[in-house]
């Protein structure tokens, strides 16, 4: 008999032979079944496994029938024993075939099989786990201490969890009473080393495949198995297997309680071959070239979409939102405001003269321009600008009279960035990579008057040599304020001279904790208080959260002496300062925001001093800004699982003000304070704040694609608690729709370090008011605006528990009457990208859909390829990888790992020239999953960085 009668014919011989209808298969005599399959045992030893590699070669059988049959064996095979009889002369059969390296290990490996065998060959129904489970974990500890090759460390595993099945089977009425001991060995075979392994395998891959090249068969037993292999380590989820394993469902229906038991038994089994034979191939699934150029995207499997979708979605894409830059003061245009929008291809500079006033834009480039600052006593404005997304900003000035644009970095090696006037205008300073592409330096280059048109500047000097990373925080007169930046957990502040370089003064806030050691604190924003015209007067206005959870606003002598903390109403980080430009006696203005929970209050004050009084006097006024939004709150109605049996009418509770602040400007001279306020259901607009009258106007109306925005809907703030009982913030948002359960989107931002705000979201409407989905977008622990203590709650080898956050999640959704647990998405960037695919890993079978944007697929990776100028702040926060114990850790939870067990559709996008997490993390995973026959998009754009800019690419 050859192998294609035995796959096409075999299995109904065996049917005819036994007289089975398909509802007597558990009626069926165990014994008389073993007997059948003991006399055909030595046929298909002789006839199918010594033919495997020859008949498949031939064209003889198709791959896919193969498959067939060798599934249908296992589903009737009730003998444990036949089963590893079996999986020995398959060893044999392979390991004639491979390479040396690959032979040594299937050999060692056949060895410790058939002793392993003896351990539960011919034992007692009433077999206990207990005899041999200790003794069978010692064993392996010694195996794989004496070798540690990464093929033979991952067939230890999976043997030792195929172990544990035989175990299993033989003492399922007994689970209960042994539960400890069969988890013990279930923890063992899935411990961290185990996994790391997994990585080093595509390196042996590469050898084999030189001695082998049956890929066709491969790829259709991937496609056939559907991710069995992946779900190997998920032992308990029984409906799950069923679900995925194909046939099993059915199959287990008709086998009652012992059917999901043979389905572990097999399921392990068909796994096992499953590796065995990845071994042979480097590549398991073979993916049909579907790759494109769209103008700067590179598209690959990516479907087209419709025109229909297109018209839709550009509405949606043509809103556009303000950003305040700068208020110009001095010449013809002095009251104006700078802003960064976007008409056309990317954001540029616009000028707007007063409230409604038509804007006049200013700059005209293909890549976005970012942060104009207005000379004071000039007429232009200096900004910075990269290409491509690289995020190597220059310096350069444009003069808005001549229309002029002039170099100031005068390279384009490193990275600029904060730039600084000093208060008349004759020096900038800035931040530059350019001496060694990791260090930041402090960089000054002098102005001076226009010559015929022409404008003249000194050559960039270095007046501090930073190691690390160092910015400008205030420069006026001969001194800088400047930030020595180590994590978002911690940094200094420092008084530097000019006129004194020896002159070296610490302004950080020591705050002393149990112990007696230093407690780590953070400053965002430090300005001079202008109440002098003498510089050595002014005292340090600084945000930091030295000995407090929130950032809070404390005001220091110039010489680093705590005078006071300004103390307000509201609860949370100021995130936002600005102080007076200009000296008056005595008084200084400047303002801030509180972020509280997500909505932002916004203060306006004034320091006054005379000689008097040691500490000077703070005044501050609460800008009560005018409701054009509400957000409704829901935050007290979620505790004790109260939304178990709620409906949409429990989500009105009561209304307050929201705002999202942005930019504040100040400008003492003109009296005026200028910002851009967000809402979800409006755009950026610039605001203004009249400083003596505290009148609030609004200067620009931005567009939204010509939608109606009185149907733009606005999110509930709720409340689900974590594993931990931890309390995560999360933003709800419902459609208008009578549907009786919507499906959801899961939102999750990147940073870590970083709050997800109402604000408003063209990709959030459209989806709400076209497609119908509910959106929630939690604030995972480890995000900004809650205090330090939970933005370092995922902090290095706690990294798996925002994660779990998400687990928690998804056990919250499944408790909502209106949200379709069955119809969940995940999308996020960057970080928020690693937490996607850690999410699809962790609960694939809960979500049907993932969006990864520029995301974080392997953390040692991403660590050695990201910009060398973040590098050591993301050490900080993920680990650093050069320690062996924190790169094995963070190989562990890397998601590339673990890529094996992604069985859900998934949609990946990178820039190119994405200098903070490169493309290749994306181009890895892209990689990874396909191989398990998972359909995957993958978009790259060629001109863009980390996330896309350009209105083509949207």
């Amino acid at each position: 008999m050859d192998l294609h009668s035995l796959v096409l014919g075999d299995l109904n011989n065996y049917d005819s032979e036994l007289n089975l209808d398909d509802e007597d298969v558990e009626s069926v005599d165990n014994s008389q079944t073993n007997r059948w399959i003991l006399e055909k045992h030595n046929m298909w030893t002789k006839i199918t496994l010594n033919s495997f590699y020859e008949e498949c070669a031939a064209g003889t059988v198709t791959s896919a029938q193969l498959t067939k049959w060798v599934y249908d064996r296992y589903r009737l095979a009730q003998s444990q024993v036949i089963l590893c009889d079996m999986f020995e002369s398959i060893f044999g059969n392979l390991a004639s075939g491979f390479c040396v390296v690959v032979k040594e290990d299937l050999d060692w490996f056949k060895n410790k099989w058939h002793h392993l065998l003896q351990l539960s060959k011919g034992q007692p129904q009433e077999y206990q786990p207990t005899y041999g489970a200790q003794e069978l974990i010692d064993y392996s500890h010694r195996a794989l201490e004496k070798d540690s090759k990464p093929c033979t460390c991952l067939l230890l595993c999976w043997l030792v969890n195929f172990a544990f099945y035989q175990g299993w089977r033989m003492t399922q009425r007994h689970y209960q009473s042994n539960q400890s001991e069969i988890l013990e060995i279930a923890r063992w075979s899935c411990r961290e080393e185990l996994m790391v392994a997994i990585i080093d395998i595509q390196k042996l891959l590469d050898e084999v495949l030189a001695q082998s090249g049956n890929e066709s068969l491969i790829a259709e037993l991937a496609l056939y198995f559907d991710g069995t292999l992946a779900r190997l380590d998920d032992m308990f989820e029984e409906i799950y297997l069923a679900k995925r394993l194909p046939g099993m469902k059915e199959y287990c229906s008709k086998c009652g309680r012992q059917g999901h038991t043979q389905e572990r038994c097999f399921n392990f089994s068909l796994s096992f071959l499953f590796f065995v034979c990845l071994l042979i191939s480097k590549s398991a699934i073979s993916v049909e070239d579907m790759r494109k150029e769209v103008g700067n995207l590179v598209l690959d499997s990516v479907p087209e979409p419709s025109d229909s979708l297109l018209q839709v979605i550009s509405q949606f894409q043509t809103s556009r939102s303000s950003l305040v830059c700068d208020i110009v003061s001095g010449g013809d245009r002095s009251g104006s405001i700078l802003f960064s929008t976007r008409f056309g291809e990317t954001s540029n500079i616009h000028c707007i003269a007063g409230p409604g006033a038509c804007r006049e834009q200013q700059t005209f480039f293909s890549e976005p321009v970012y942060d104009a600052l207005w000379q004071p006593g000039g007429r232009g404005f200096a900004y910075l600008k990269d290409t491509g997304g690289s995020e190597k900003f220059s310096v350069f000035y444009m003069d808005m009279e001549s229309g002029l644009h002039y170099p100031v970095s005068r390279t384009q090696k490193g990275r600029c960035g904060a730039i600084l006037w000093n208060e008349d205008g004759s020096s900038l300073c800035y931040y530059s990579t350019e001496r060694n592409g990791k260090d930041w330096d402090i960089y000054i280059v002098d102005f001076s008057t226009h010559h015929e048109r022409q404008l003249q500047t000194s050559v960039p000097r270095i007046v501090f040599e930073g190691q690390g990373s160092w910015s400008p925080m205030d420069f006026y007169q001969s001194r800088l304020l400047l930030r020595n930046f180590i994590s978002s957990e911690e940094s200094y502040l420092y008084l530097m001279d000019l006129n004194n370089p020896s002159m070296w003064v610490s302004i950080l806030p020591s705050v002393e904790s149990e112990g007696g050691t230093t407690a780590k604190s953070a400053i965002s924003f430090a300005k001079f208080l202008k109440v002098s015209e003498k510089v050595e007067n002014c005292p340090i206005a600084l945000v930091s959260d030295a000995g407090e959870d929130f950032h809070t606003l404390r005001i220091h002598d110039p010489f680093g002496k705590p005078l006071t903390q300004v103390e307000t109403n509201v609860s949370g980080d100021i995130e936002e300062l600005a102080v007076a430009n200009y000296w008056t006696p005595n008084c200084s203005v400047f303002a801030f925001a509180v972020n509280n929970r997500g909505s932002f209050e916004l203060f306006l004050g004034s320091l006054r001093k005379d000689n008097e009084r040691v500490v000077p006097k703070v005044e501050l006024h609460q800008i009560f800004l005018q409701s054009e939004t509400v957000l409704k709150n829901t935050a007290s109605v979620l505790h004790d699982d109260s939304l178990k049996t709620s409906t949409l009418a429990n989500f009105s509770l009561r209304e307050v003000n929201v705002s999202v602040i942005r930019r504040l400007r100040l400008n003492a001279s003109l009296g005026l304070l200028a910002f851009s306020r967000y809402s979800p259901i409006s755009p950026g607009d610039i605001y203004t704040v009249h400083i003596d009258t505290k009148i609030v106007r609004r200067w620009t109306f931005g567009e939204v694609g010509g939608l109606d925005r009185n149907r733009f809907i606005n999110p509930y703030l709720v409340e689900f608690d974590s594993f931990d009982g931890l309390k995560i913030p999360c933003w709800l948002y419902l459609p208008k729709s009578d549907s009786k359960r919507f499906p959801v989107l899961i939102h999750i931002h990147g940073g870590p370090e970083q709050q997800s705000l109402p604000v408003f979201t063209p990709l959030f409407q459209y989806l709400l008011l076209e497609k119908g989905l509910a959106i929630l977008d939690p604030n995972v622990r480890g995000s900004s605006g809650y205090g330090k203590r939970y933005m370092s709650l995922d902090d290095q080898y706690r990294r798996k528990d925002p994660v779990k956050d998400i687990g928690s999640l998804l056990d919250w959704i499944a408790k909502q009457p209106f949200l379709d647990n069955e119809r969940i998405a995940v999308l996020g960037g960057s970080y928020g990208g690693f937490m996607v695919l850690s999410s699809i890993i962790e609960y694939g079978n809960r979500i049907r859909a993932a969006i990864d944007m520029v995301g974080i697929s392997n953390f040692v990776s991403y660590l050695e390829g990201t910009s060398a100028y973040r590098r050591d702040s993301r050490r900080k926060e993920y680990g650093d990888e050069r320690d062996p114990e924190m790169r094995k850790f963070l190989l562990s939870i890397s998601p590339l790992t673990h890529s094996q067990r992604i069985f859900v559709p998934l949609f990946v996008a990178a820039g190119q020239n994405d200098p903070r997490v490169p493309a290749s993390e994306s181009e890895q995973i892209v990689q990874a999953v396909r191989k398990n026959g998972v359909e995957c998009w993958y978009m790259i754009a060629k001109d863009e960085g980390h996330g896309y800019q350009k209105k083509s690419n949207r």
